[in-house]
Order: structure tokens, then sequence, then C-alpha cells
């Protein structure tokens, strides 16, 4: 029954001193028993996967966990091709029984997912530095814009910055893992001049999906830019107090605005950035937004729902 099944299958004895495979993994490998005696069996596995396999190998007979890894395994063809293997330790016989599942098409088609992902953002990277371009080639002609423009072009640099830090495949830090305060802190940078309005960040960390990450960019974005035209950061005064706090189910982000102009009352028309934000929050981050107008500055609670950050 062992070589009649249609996958590879193995046994380890001996706390894994003596390995007996099926006729399976013969057929796939080219190897005959005497060329997997012992660890030789080894040789049919990639260079560049042995070490992480032993270790999982060997964290899995130390403690008796399930062994669970992914490797590329040598072809009788001398190709090589993704497997996931899996074992559990048996205590009626003491072995190790486990299989190995051809994988290779899975993993060729992640390949070209990621190849398209970061195609993709190389292309919208590619936006940023046009729109940029766009504003500094109109400014030459008109010395009054200058300032309108250099300034325009840090927020443009903050978002282009962004986009990286939320899809790190894309740069230089593409295995960094994607948090809210990193992302935070680069929307708010051009804002926090040394001679201008305060920004403040404050409360806890969590790491952000891709998906999350752009939802999250386009709401601080808009938040900051409804501040710059009628808030706290149109005023050299102003202040921005950005504070995050979670519980087991949400996450909430208070955005907190003070010595700006003083609000007399709530907008009669919700316009196209505050749609924006309260869309943005529905369909992408399954969260709710919450306003006070108060007198000396706009404060806003977004509450997202913990379980789709990490989309």
């Amino acid at each position: 029954m062992f070589d009649a099944l249609p996958e590879i299958a193995w046994v380890a004895t001996d706390g894994g001193q003596h390995w007996h495979f099926n006729a399976r993994w013969h057929a796939h490998t080219g190897l005959d028993a005497a060329a997997c005696a012992g660890s030789d069996w080894l040789q049919a596995v990639h260079t560049d996967d042995r070490e992480a396999l032993g270790s999982g190998w060997q964290a899995s007979m130390a403690s008796g966990a399930p062994f669970e890894q992914s490797f590329r395994l040598r072809r009788h063809n001398s190709q090589y091709g993704w497997v996931l293997a899996r074992a559990a330790f048996d205590i009626g016989t003491a072995r190790w029984i486990g299989t190995a599942v051809d994988i290779d098409a899975i993993k060729s088609s992640e390949s070209q997912a990621t190849l398209l992902a970061r195609e993709l953002a190389h292309r919208i990277g590619n936006i940023f530095a046009v729109v940029g371009s766009v504003i500094a080639f109109s400014a030459r002609s008109r010395p009054e814009a200058k300032d309108f423009a250099a300034s325009a072009k840090a927020r443009l640099a903050a978002l282009a910055q962004a986009h990286e830090y939320a899809w790190p495949m894309t740069g230089a830090n593409e295995a960094a893992p994607v948090r809210l305060q990193g992302l935070l802190e680069l929307l708010l940078r051009p804002y926090a001049e040394t001679d201008g309005p305060e920004v403040t960040i404050t409360g806890v960390d969590a790491p952000l999906g891709p998906s999350t990450s752009t939802f999250v960019t386009l709401v601080v974005h808009e938040l900051a830019t409804n501040a710059v035209k009628y808030g706290a950061l149109s005023s050299p005064q102003g202040r921005i107090a950005v504070r995050v706090r979670q519980s087991a189910e949400h996450l909430t982000l208070m955005w907190v605005e003070s010595g700006g102009p003083p609000i007399t009352a709530a907008p009669g028309q919700q316009g196209f950035g505050t749609a924006l934000i309260d869309r943005a929050m529905k369909m992408g981050l399954a969260s709710e937004t919450q306003r006070r107008w108060r007198r000396r500055g706009l404060a806003i609670k977004l509450r997202l729902n913990v379980a789709p950050l990490a989309r």
C-alpha cells in the first residue's frame, strides 16, 4: 500500500537516522534506495533550501510538533520543482510518517502574481514622478507659484514614499514589514515643519497589509489636505495629535486638531474629500467614522476592525 500511494510518502525511524521512501519518491527523484541511505537523500534537495529544511525538521523532532516545510526537490530529469512536505509522529510505532505534494504550479502562479504586482506598483510610482515633473515645469513660467509648487512636490514625494512603504516589494525594503506608525510618519512628515504646525503621533503600532495600507494612505492624506485648507495645518500655531489605541476587536485612530481657525459650526454640505474618507473607511477598512466640530479644532475618531488589517 505504501508504494501504491500517488504522492511521495516516507517514514523516518530511529530519530531520523533511517529513511524509507515509497516508489513515487524513487520515480520522482530518480534515486534508488542505496542513494537515499541515511541523510544521502538530501542530495535531491536544492542546496539553498537544505539549511531551512534541516532546521525545521530538527525543531519538529525535538518538540514532537507536526512538521511542515516547502522546498525545491530535484526531479529525475535534473530540474527542480517545489514540494510541500508534511509529517507527524506516530506514538504507536515511534515513527515519523510524512508525504510530499507537488506545489510547483502554485509557486509558479504566486511568482507571476508577485511579478505583476511589482510591475503595477512600479508604474504607479512612475505616475508620482510624472506629476511632480508637470508641477515643476508648470511653475517655471509662474514665479509667484514657486512656493506652492515646492510645497506640492514635497507632499507628492511623501505620497510616493508611502506607496513604497505600503508595497515594500518595489524598493530596497523588500522584506520590511508594513507598520501603521511608519506609514503615518511618512504621510505626515511634510506637514511637521520646524517653524510650522506641530504634528505628533502616539500610541500602539500595528501591522498592515497592502490593501489596508492603500486605504489608510488615502484617508490620512485627505485628512491632512483638509487640515491644510481649513484646519490646523493652515496656521503656524496649529497642532495635530494622532493617537492610536487597540482592543481585541478594534483599532482606534484619533485625529485631533487645535490652534487653527475657530470652528463656528459644522459644514453645511459634505465636501468631496469628506465623502472620500467615509467611502474608503466603509469599503476598504470595514470601519466607522465619528466627527466632532469643536471650536478649537476638528476631532475625528476612526474605528477600524482588527481582523481585516493584514489584508
